[in-house]
């Protein structure tokens, strides 16, 4: 990829389909209205990152492609078996980007101040990591790919963050913490995120 700016931020999503989206809330509002709370929580993310300047936002999709029709560059299509892999190649799928962002599409919260943030916290340190309130994390960047903090790590557990920090620690990696946000995955976190959606 060419590009004006020196860093991307990659968001790795899935593609809007009925069925295929936001899993665990439809078993309690329906898939119906659980892809209409995704949709919307997409273009919520979105829309927060374009006012944001300095980097170029990537959209990395598992899915119809598409249907994704957001970000400045791409979209590009996932790849891999686990959720690490997938975001490892996806860094090195943006690796002419010299500083990589990559944020998860559950945290519609996430502004472009606290990509700022996240960028320039890599200007001194190796990683960059947002914790999620759920024991995972929202957005990690780091300017050098380091593929062992993705390798062995219990994803979509509550120990996400804590195995992700400990191999920074054993690798020597330094890292940079942003503010602790909430992912929406279950009607208690729509809740506490979003609550105008649930009556919609």
């Amino acid at each position: 990829m060419s590009q004006p700016h020196d860093a991307v931020v990659i968001v790795v999503c899935r593609a809007p389909e009925r069925g295929r989206v936001k899993t665990r809330l439809a078993k309690d509002i329906g898939e119906e209205r659980a892809y209409h709370v995704y949709s919307i929580m997409m273009a919520t993310l979105f829309a927060n990152l374009s006012r944001g300047s300095g980097y170029e936002v990537c959209a990395c999709v598992d899915g119809n492609i598409t249907l994704v029709q957001a970000g400045t560059v791409g979209p590009i299509k996932q790849h891999g078996a686990s959720l690490g892999e997938r975001i490892i190649n996806a860094m090195k799928d943006c690796s002419s980007y010299p500083v990589q962002i990559v944020i998860g599409s559950d945290t519609p919260n996430i502004t472009a101040q606290i990509v700022q943030q996240a960028i320039t916290g890599l200007d001194t340190a190796d990683v960059v990591i947002g914790p999620a309130h759920d024991g995972g994390y929202y957005l990690i960047g780091m300017k050098q790919l380091h593929e062992g903090l993705f390798e062995g790590i219990s994803w979509s557990t509550e120990h996400v963050l804590e195995q992700t920090l400990e191999r920074a620690t054993s690798a020597g990696l330094s890292v940079v913490h942003l503010p602790v946000l909430r992912d929406i995955d279950t009607v208690d976190d729509l809740t506490a995120v979003m609550p105008e959606l649930l009556s919609q």
